[in-house]
């Protein structure tokens, strides 16, 4: 099991990587809008408020995936499961408007 909960921590932190360089990318060239109303008042404040969090926030996945857990949750798993499902539909989604370009 833990190495199944490193997997899935060190995918989250990708993906979290990838959905704010894209983001960062479509809407400082207009092609989208940020959905999240906090990451839009960071990319409001500045571009790189946005960019400098989404790199922390995958840092501090990174850390978890490291720490050893002597038991998780269910209740994390199924937020990791969730994250899982929605991060990869954000990435689709981005792989859709990008195939669009």
């Amino acid at each position: 099991m833990r190495g199944l909960f490193q997997t899935i921590i060190y995918y989250l932190a990708c993906c979290n990587i990838l959905d704010g360089l894209i983001t960062f990318w479509g809407v400082q060239h207009s092609l989208i809008d940020e959905a999240n109303p906090l990451m839009k008042e960071l990319f409001s404040i500045h571009p790189y408020a946005f960019l400098g969090f989404k790199i922390i926030l995958s840092l501090l996945l990174l850390f978890l995936g490291i720490i050893k857990f002597e038991f998780i949750s269910r209740l994390v798993w199924a937020s990791l499961s969730v994250a899982t499902i929605l991060y990869t539909g954000v990435l689709i989604y981005h792989a859709y408007w990008l195939f669009l370009l």
